[in-house]
Parts: structure tokens; sequence; C-alpha cells
């Protein structure tokens, strides 16, 4: 296998801190081994950065290590603070020392970003998507934990969790210790460990709603607002997950297909009886729109538009109606 290059400067660029942090890691991993890396390795946040320091470090030589590394996150302020000192050091970088420097995004235009392109490399996280986030757990699955995540349980972690990927990685944390020695992380790990409750939950309220108990599905809804203090960030996830889990049923329901054998194929656990009752009592364009309607409280949301708390309610109403 051929060995990558090595460089005496990086700069990581990237929005989502969860990536550009997996970026980091894969050059340290290529710059030390695990043992040189109590040694060999400086981190530091931008705002306690001593540039002076930091040169010294890679400037010494290395002890039982192949290079000192200094990793400087969120150095937006430290460049710009040093800006022209950095400049002299990337014209004469050290030898037996690597620099990573972490920020938002790199201003091409600038003297330091050319002198780059002479001394070192830039490596941009790539900017994550609903449809991309599935792929990047599978990969930070086998990588971090040695486990095969099952994409169906990866794209159901997002559906769950939400999109923010810093958050997702904690989460197959999680779930890679409760497999413990098994290889695989399995879509029922995800229902038993992190959305079972959330889910089951969920699937409450829209069946109180959809019976006209409104009094009893709000009153749900604040318990698990009260009680779960993230339930506040996954509802719309978990609402999603079941609407989406319903939409299938039914066009399968339709179909003609067996309950048994729809509920086997779409994981569909617990009160199997309820969801497939239910369903009954719904039509298959009136649940499209449930998911249309889960769409806008996202965006709405997340663009501070709207407040959770409020839209959940209101859905929860035109549930009922």
């Amino acid at each position: 296998m051929t060995k990558p290059n090595i460089f005496p400067i990086y700069i990581v660029e990237g929005e989502d801190k969860g990536l550009v942090d997996i970026e980091v890691e894969k050059i340290i991993e290529q710059l030390l081994e695990p043992a040189q890396m109590e040694l060999g390795l400086l981190k530091l946040r931008g705002d306690e950065a001593v540039l002076s320091d930091c040169l010294d470090e890679l400037r010494t030589l290395p002890f039982l290590a192949n290079r000192r590394v200094v990793v400087i996150k969120d150095a937006e302020d430290f460049i710009s603070g040093n800006r022209e000192l950095l400049e002299d050091y990337f014209d004469n970088p050290s030898p037996t020392g690597v620099l990573i420097l972490t920020i938002k995004k790199l201003d091409t235009r600038t003297n330091l970003a050319k002198k780059l392109d002479k001394c070192g490399k830039l490596v941009t996280a790539e900017k994550t998507t609903r449809w991309t986030l599935p792929t990047l757990l599978i990969k930070y699955a086998e990588q971090s934990h040695n486990k095969k995540l099952d994409r169906q349980a990866a794209q159901m972690i997002v559906e769950i969790a939400g999109e923010d990927y810093g958050f997702l990685c904690r989460e197959v944390d999680k779930l890679a210790a409760f497999a413990d020695a098994r290889k695989e992380i399995k879509s029922e790990d995800v229902q038993t460990l992190t959305g079972h409750n959330r889910l089951f939950n969920a699937f409450e309220i829209f069946d109180k709603a959809l019976a006209g108990n409104i009094a009893a599905a709000m009153a749900k809804f604040r318990e698990m607002l009260e009680k779960d203090k993230n339930f506040e960030y996954m509802v719309v996830g978990a609402f999603n997950f079941q609407v989406r889990r319903m939409f299938d049923a039914k066009v399968l329901l339709d179909k003609g297909a067996n309950p048994f054998s729809i509920a086997n194929r779409l994981g569909i656990r617990g009160d199997a009886n309820s969801f497939f009752e239910t369903l009954k009592k719904i039509q298959l364009e009136r649940i499209g729109s449930f998911l249309e309607q889960l769409a806008r409280i996202d965006y709405e949301v997340k663009s501070g538009q709207a407040f959770i708390e409020i839209e959940m309610e209101k859905f929860i109403l035109k549930l009922a109606s």
C-alpha cells in the first residue's frame, strides 16, 4: 500500500465541527502511532494558543515519536492575530513538526492561502445532508468501533435523532457499546436503545389524536417534553419516522399484503394490532399530507421561523381534526 504524502502544515476547513474533527483525526493517524500520541501530540483551542509556544513545540526534536504534531482548533482569531508570523513560518516550516489548523472557511485570496499551496494541504470537510448522513455514520461505526452499522439502522438514527453529525456520532457510540461483542449494529438495537421510547410515545400521541382524544394527546406530548430533555430536538424525527412507516404500511396493506408480513418487513414492534387499527381509519393521501406538514415544521424551526412546541401542538390539533 502506498503511504500518503505527509505535509508540514494542514488547514482543515468546514462548517460542521464534527466532520472537521474526523478529518483531523484521520490526519493524526497518518502522522503518529497510537503509542506516540501522548508525547508527540498537542491540541489547543485558538483562544488559548500562544504562537511562540506552538512554534517552539513544532521545532523541538521529537522524543520517541516520528514527529511533533500541534493541532489548533477554531483558529480564525489565532490566524488573524498572528498572520505575518504565520506567513514567515509557512515559508520555512519545521522538518520534524506538523501544524494543523481548523477553521470554517479559508479565504483563498490571502497570502497565507497562497503559501499553503506550496508548503501544505487544504482539507475540506464536506457539508452533510440528510441523504449522505447514513453513509457517513456507517463509515464512522466501522472506523471508530470496527462494527458494521446496518443501513436501515443508520437511516433510523438520522430519522429519529436529526442532522447534527456530532450528536449522531454520539448515538452510534452508545449503540456500539450496547452491541458489545457483536460486530453488527441493527435497527432493533436502535429501537431498543436510541428510539424505542420516543417512537412508542410519538405513536401513542398520534393514536390518541387520530381518535379525537385531543386532551390525552396534548397531555402525553407535554409529559414527554418534561421527562425527556432531548425529545424537543427529536420529536419531529420521531413523528416523521412513524408517519413514513404508516405510509409504507398503508401502501402494502392496500395492495393486499398480510399485516403480519408487513410488521416483519417494516420492523413494527409492540402493539401491532393498534398500529393496523389506526391505519384502517386513515386514507393514504392524509398520511402524505402529514409528511408534508412535518417537513414544513422541521424547516421553519431550524430556520428560526417557528418554535417546536407551538408547531407540534398545532400539528396534533390537525391530526384530530
